[in-house]
C-alpha cells in the first residue's frame, strides 16, 4: 500500500508541476502578445540580446531548433524592426543577425513581465517554503539529468 501510495504523490507532484508550467507559459504568451510578437520569436530576441550578432545556423544550433524555423521567425523579426541582418566582412554567405533598439526595448518589457508573473506566482509563499520548493527542483533536475545521460540539457 505504502509504494502506491508514494507513486500517487509522485504522479500528483509531477502533474502539479507540469501544470504549473503551462500556467506560466500562458500567462507569460497572454503578456507578450500585447507587444506584437509570437513567443519564439520572442526567445529569439532573448537570446540575441544576451550577446554580439551570431548566425541563422549557430542560433539554430544553440536553440536546438530548425534553421527553416529560426528563418521565418527571423524574417518576421526583421520585418517588424525588431533584428538586423548584415553580411560578414570575410564571408558574404554569413550573414550576422543583431538585435534592434526596437528589439531591447521588447527585452526590457517583457523582462518586467516575468517580473510581475514571478511576483504573483510566489505570492504567499515564505521564504523557507521557497527554499524548499527549490532544493526539490534541483534534485528533481539532477535525477533527470542521470536518466537521459550525455544528452541532459545543461542550461
Amino acid at each position: 500500500m505504502s509504494d502506491i501510495i508514494e507513486k500517487d504523490r509522485a504522479r500528483n507532484a509531477c502533474r502539479m508541476f507540469m501544470r504549473t508550467d503551462r500556467l506560466h507559459r500562458k500567462a507569460f504568451e497572454g503578456l507578450v502578445s500585447r507587444l506584437g510578437i509570437h513567443r519564439s520569436q520572442h526567445i529569439l530576441l532573448m537570446h540575441l540580446s544576451h550577446g554580439v550578432g551570431m548566425s541563422q545556423t549557430a542560433l539554430a544550433a544553440h536553440l536546438e531548433i530548425s534553421p527553416v524555423a529560426v528563418a521565418v521567425s527571423l524574417k518576421k523579426l526583421e520585418a517588424g524592426g525588431y533584428i538586423e541582418k548584415k553580411a560578414a566582412q570575410n564571408d558574404s554567405r554569413y550573414n550576422e543577425i543583431k538585435i534592434t533598439e526596437r528589439g531591447r526595448e521588447i527585452v526590457n518589457t517583457s523582462e518586467r513581465f516575468f517580473g510581475e508573473i514571478d511576483a504573483a506566482m510566489v505570492k504567499g509563499i515564505d521564504e523557507e517554503m521557497l527554499d524548499s520548493f527549490v532544493k526539490c527542483l534541483e534534485i528533481m533536475q539532477y535525477n533527470l539529468k542521470e536518466l537521459c545521460g550525455s544528452e541532459a540539457e545543461e542550461n
